[in-house]
């Protein structure tokens, strides 16, 4: 037909060729149909051929047709399985289901049933496929649109697609953008694309350089770099393995992230689940109640509170927020952990900032270790560990070699061996090990049960030793007492003491008071000392105004001027300074004072000697039956004075025996 705005309508079967304007055809099924004219309205039957060469033409084709359109502006419709191929431009085209359709063609607008296969080569088309579709678009500046159960691939670039619930995409390319349903299956291995999917999809990230928001209930595997996963809305429940670098990664709450790459920027939402393995180098941060698990090296992590997890690499830095659990597993790491936490150290070489009313373990070697207040240590094993704990705290140190400064007010024990220990005002210790080394402040109870220990405690302190050859040293105002032997002492001044064993050697300051019951005690009082001696075999030395009460035996005595020395028992030696006075209710007994003293005999057999100027008094104990002295005896310097029947006679200048 060559002529214009003809109708003509021919059978089954039918060639036909229209290369005029404006024309209206029709031809039946089976047709071999060419338009090469312009404006022409051609329609032919079921399993027909139709080539459209000519611009301006609208045409409709049966079921299972062949259709080429290689013109321009065309409009085209073709019945369910056909076969189209688009090389024109700016052609409409609608194809029925289960249709084929190539467009090769640029500025294309192309619509076609469901189940259909549809691949756009051309650029800048606009394209519309039907649910359960398989799309390819190897163009640029594509437009296409599927619908659910769709498969789509993109290889294009600048390439814009949208596909519906529970379709599969694949993104190559660049600069692509794709939003995809829930429940569909995202594949991106391009470069600078963006996507966006709904709840519950699966991606898997090969690509660099890309954006993808996901939705609630995704699950990701980003293996490419420099790609960036969001979340449009709440991200909750989500999914993440990056095996990649360098990737930047978003997720709400409730989401599990599994990173193996290096470099990785990743922030969570509360309770999540965080594991950092085989790369390093990654950032991560979690909200309140999550868990995390560091396996791999250089790490920086930040965790919310209440939350709990591992340290297993090396050279990681872990911030955990208040009421948190931590085990730090590994070596030469840094952990921080807020108030109100457990944490555990296994590891060596590790550096560890908890807060207040903190649960702590050690177990590792060569750990450095900070505790707020309230905090509660158990160094249970490993050794050189270095601890500060804060104010009213507890503490238990089970191990060796190890240092701990202990803040005011707290209350510890120390059972192994070696260690250091230093505690500040009001606290409470107990060393049930040997050959440690510990210091508390003022107004503390301290008591040591183990052995060879050297003990420094300040003023007001309460300090008891159970233990032997133990060193000790308390500030002023303390209270001492000494239950085992052979221990080195020494107390300041206003101070009290107990010694209930043998063998001490003791160090007293000035004004204080004391009670010695043991045996082979070696004694050395300040000025104004008091001290009563019940033990045998004991040596005190004392200064000025010492005052004493001697209940025991065998006792050495040696204290200076102003003396205060009653004795009770029996072979004591008392040697005083001046103006002093020595009663004797013992028997047996030796004492000797300086000038211008006093002695009283009231026992058996005691001798006694006083320098110049001195009284001696044997009328208390005169037998007035026999007259007898019982046996008491000794000698007043010149100018002295002896008491005896009632007569007062003078040494003058000689001094007199008695």
């Amino acid at each position: 037909m060559t002529g214009s705005t003809d109708n003509l309508t021919i059978g089954d079967n039918s060639t036909l060729v229209v290369s005029g304007n404006t024309n209206t055809t029709k031809a039946g099924d089976g047709s071999n149909v060419t338009v090469s004219g312009g404006s022409n309205t051609t329609t032919t039957g079921a399993s027909s051929t139709l080539a459209v060469t000519g611009s301006g033409n609208q045409s409709t084709a049966g079921s299972t047709s062949v259709v080429s359109i290689s013109g321009n502006s065309d409009n085209t419709t073709t019945g369910p399985g056909s076969t189209v191929t688009i090389g024109g431009t700016s052609d409409v085209t609608t194809s029925g289901i289960s249709s084929t359709v190539v467009v090769n063609g640029s500025g294309d607008t192309t619509t076609t049933g469901a189940t259909s296969k549809l691949t756009v080569n051309g650029n800048s088309d606009t394209n519309t496929a039907g649910y359960g579709s398989s799309v390819w678009v190897n163009g640029n500046s594509d437009k296409v649109t599927a619908d659910y159960s769709a498969w789509l691939q993109v290889t294009g670039t600048s390439d814009t697609s949208s596909v519906g619930t529970g379709s599969t995409a694949i993104l190559g390319g660049s600069g692509n953008s794709l939003t995809a349903a829930a429940n569909s299956v995202l594949t991106d291995s391009g470069t600078s694309n963006i996507s966006d999917v709904g709840a519950g999809a699966k991606v898997t990230e090969n690509g660099n350089a890309d954006t993808i928001y996901l939705g609630d209930n995704s699950a990701a595997a980003i293996n490419g770099s420099n790609n960036q996963i969001l979340y449009r809305s709440t991200g909750y429940n989500e999914t993440l393995v990056i095996a990649g670098n360098t990737n930047t990664t978003y997720a709400g709450n409730g989401a599990t992230a599994t990173i193996s790459g290096t470099g990785n920027s990743t922030t969570l939402g509360t309770s999540s689940a965080l594991t950092v393995q085989g790369g390093g180098n990654n950032t991560s941060t979690t909200g309140n109640g999550s868990s995390y698990n560091i396996n791999s090296n250089g790490n920086y992590t930040t965790v919310g509170s209440s939350s709990s997890g591992y340290v297993n690499g090396l050279n990681n830095r872990t911030y955990a927020g208040d009421s948190g659990s931590m085990w730090v597993m590994g070596n030469s790491n840094y952990a921080s952990i807020g108030n109100g936490s457990h944490e555990e150290v296994f590891g060596t070489g590790n550096s560890t900032t908890a807060g207040s009313n903190t649960m702590f373990e050690m177990d590792g070697s060569g750990n450095t270790t900070t505790l707020g207040a309230s905090a509660n240590l158990w160094q249970r094993q490993g050794q050189n560990n270095n601890t500060t704990i804060g104010n009213s705290s507890s503490y238990g140190i089970y191990s060796d070699n190890n240092v701990t400064h202990v803040g005011n007010s707290s209350g510890g024990n120390i059972y192994g061996t070696g260690n250091q220990t230093y505690a500040g005002d009001s606290g409470t210790l107990y060393i049930y090990g040997n050959s440690n080394s510990s210091t508390i402040g003022n107004n503390s109870r301290e008591e040591v049960i183990g052995n060879s220990n050297t003990t420094s405690a300040g003023s007001g302190t309460n300090l008891e030793v159970d233990g032997t050859s133990n060193n000790t040293t308390l500030g002023t105002s303390s209270f001492l007492w000494l239950r085992n032997s052979s221990n080195t002492s020494s107390i300041g001044d206003g101070s009290s003491y107990e010694i209930d064993s043998s063998n001490n050697v003791t160090s007293i300051g000035n004004s204080t008071s004391g009670y010695i019951g043991g045996t082979g005690n070696r004694t050395t009082a300040g000025s104004y000392s008091s001290v009563t001696i019940a033990g045998n075999s004991n040596t005190t030395t004392q200064g000025y105004g010492a005052e004493d009460t001697v209940n025991g035996n065998s006792n050495s005595i040696t204290a200076q001027d102003a003396a205060r020395i009653t004795l009770n028992g029996s072979s004591n030696t008392v040697q005083t300074g001046n103006n002093s006075d020595l009663w004797f209710y013992g028997s047996s007994n030796n004492g000797h004072a300086g000038t211008n003293s006093y002695m009283d005999f009231f026992g058996t057999n005691n001798y006694g000697a006083a320098d110049s100027g001195s009284t001696a008094r044997l009328d208390v104990g005169l037998d007035p039956a026999t007259h007898s002295f019982y046996g008491n005896h000794g000698w007043v310097g010149p100018y002295g004075e002896i008491v005896a029947l009632g007569n007062t006679s003078s040494t003058l200048s000689g001094g007199s025996s008695f």
